[in-house]
Formats: structure tokens, C-alpha cells, sequence
């Protein structure tokens, strides 16, 4: 929605979102088993780039800590502790 609202069109919005998971994914199998392979594609970002002030924005904003209180909040259900539902 973010691209459209910008003035992409759906179709380009799509194709765009949908390539740069598939290169994120397609990096990241890339020695999936090496437990050091994330912390190394980020070090691959250009410093000073738009991928390294993204993330730094998003960490601003507690997008990561969300993220690890939703999957908390996931594996409770799993588990059987709860819904899995946020307050």
C-alpha cells in the first residue's frame, strides 16, 4: 500500500515487493546453515546506506522488539500456554 499511496502502480508495486523478498530470501539460503550468515549480510550493507538508515529507523521505532513479542506471543500458542493474542 505504501508504494501505491506513492504513486506505483499496483501491478510495478507487486512485482517490486515481490522480487525483493524473493533476493532477500535467496541471499539469506545462501549458507542458511552458518549461524553467522544474517549477522554477515548485514555487514554486506553499504555504510551509510539506505538499507542501514531503514533498519536504524526501524529499531528507532521498536519494530524489532514487536516483532520478538509477537513471535513470543506465537510460540505461547503453540505451546498451549495462551491464544497467542497481544494486549
Amino acid at each position: 500500500d505504501w508504494l501505491i499511496n506513492k504513486g506505483v502502480s499496483p501491478s510495478d508495486a507487486s512485482y517490486f515487493v515481490a522480487r525483493s523478498y524473493l533476493s532477500m530470501v535467496q541471499d539469506a539460503e545462501r549458507d542458511c546453515r552458518d549461524p553467522k550468515r544474517f549477522d554477515d549480510l548485514i555487514e554486506e550493507q553499504t555504510p551509510g546506506g539506505l538499507n542501514e538508515q531503514a533498519l536504524k529507523n526501524q529499531e528507532k521505532q521498536g519494530v524489532f522488539g514487536a516483532y520478538e513479542k509477537s513471535m513470543d506471543a506465537v510460540l505461547s500458542r503453540i505451546q498451549g500456554k495462551s491464544n497467542g493474542s497481544l494486549p
